[in-house]
């Protein structure tokens, strides 16, 4: 008996020791990779970007990326979120997340105030700050000042919701401007419907989880983090770097082309999202104007820089195709003054697009050149 528990203890000893010594090296490699993730936490995944012959100034659109890399998003009430105050070369941001750029007024003239509102391509995704659709319809007035209030992933929603913010802190504008339909399209997610923002099932996990865990819950995430997380994020970057996804891997995230209920409410809910500003804008004793942003699906831009790069996303095309022609039919129908359809104000022979929808500086020139002859009109 004596040497059957003596055995049985030594099997236990030596299970013990293993298992102790397996943890040990899973926790090693959580950790180490860890610290890879740390010492690079960023793949180059704009060496495609560089090369593109519409970035004149190669030193310049790195700078911008590097400085975007810098930049902190914070929740922010009814509208998602909002960039924090920033200070740099090629970007800056001011304390209601407006995008600064210089204003050119004349002197003795008191401008007018002029509130710029919508996505990444409002704000300016690889552009300067002096070279934003807002900077340069600044520097057509000498008698207004634009400001800049885009946001990253904003749709035409949360471009409201952000509005009556800043209304309520006293801020008030004589004219809006809304540049929205190419954030629209995210709503054509699986996961999302009309009254969402492209987070926003994001938000709803995150609320839906229990708010306090059992001990088990508690112990089971505890470990994930400590043995797996790391690792596992490190194995996704190393597999996304060795085979990068394809088209073909997105198209089925998303669903308007099949749904065809979906793409309606869509469009129907920006141009409803326009009335109520306009509403309210006017409420306000300021004037509002609504652009339909153009984008590389609709219309015939030259497209030719972006062939074979993976740039253009085309996963997105059959949600343009679908949702955009609807937008403009209520457009047509509904032929209020103020809204103005600009999807195809860049077909020309000159290459701007450097993805689905983002247009460098000689881009959001020509559109802001557009919007200027409106704005005139008024």
């Amino acid at each position: 008996m004596l040497k059957i528990k003596s055995r049985y203890q030594k099997v236990i000893k030596n299970v013990s020791i293993n298992l102790v010594v397996t943890f040990l090296l899973i926790f090693m490699i959580n950790v180490v990779s860890g610290l890879v993730l740390y010492l690079f936490p960023k793949t180059n995944d704009k060496a495609m970007l560089y090369e593109l012959p519409i970035f004149k100034k190669k030193h310049v659109v790195k700078g911008f990326y590097k400085e975007y890399g810098q930049l902190d998003i914070n929740f922010h009430s009814f509208a998602g979120w909002s960039l924090s105050s920033f200070n740099g070369q090629y970007i800056n941001i001011g304390k209601n997340g407006e995008r600064i750029h210089k204003h050119h007024i004349a002197s003795g003239e008191k401008p007018k105030r002029i509130g710029f509102f919508g996505g990444s391509t409002a704000w300016g995704m690889g552009s300067v700050d002096n070279e934003t659709i807002p900077a340069f319809l600044d520097s057509m007035n000498t008698n207004a000042i634009f400001e800049n209030y885009g946001e990253f992933g904003f749709n035409s929603r949360q471009g409201l919701s952000k509005l009556i913010n800043l209304y309520k802190l006293g801020i008030t504008f004589d004219y809006v401007i809304f540049y929205d339909g190419v954030n629209e399209l995210a709503l054509c997610r699986n996961e999302l419907n009309e009254y969402d923002h492209l987070r926003s099932f994001e938000y709803k996990n995150k609320i839906d989880a229990p708010q306090n865990p059992n001990s088990w819950q508690s112990l089971i995430y505890a470990a994930k983090y400590v043995f797996f997380t790391k690792s596992l994020q490190l194995i996704e970057k190393v597999k996304g770097s060795i085979a990068p996804k394809e088209d073909k891997d997105f198209v089925n995230l998303f669903n308007c082309n099949t749904d065809e209920s979906k793409a309606n409410a869509i469009a129907t809910s920006l141009m409803e999202n326009w009335v109520i500003a306009k509403k309210l804008v006017e409420a306000n004793g300021g004037k509002f104007i609504a652009i339909l942003q153009p984008n590389a699906f609709i219309g015939a831009p030259n497209l030719s820089h972006l062939e074979n790069t993976g740039l253009l996303e085309n996963y997105l095309s059959p949600q343009f195709e679908i949702v955009y022609p609807k937008i403009q039919r209520l457009i047509e129908d509904r032929s209020y003054p103020w809204i103005h359809d600009l999807s195809n104000v860049l077909d020309s022979s000159d290459m701007v697009y450097f993805d689905h929808c983002h247009i460098v500086g000689k881009g959001n020139e020509i559109v802001a050149t557009s919007i200027d002859m409106i704005f005139k009109e008024e």
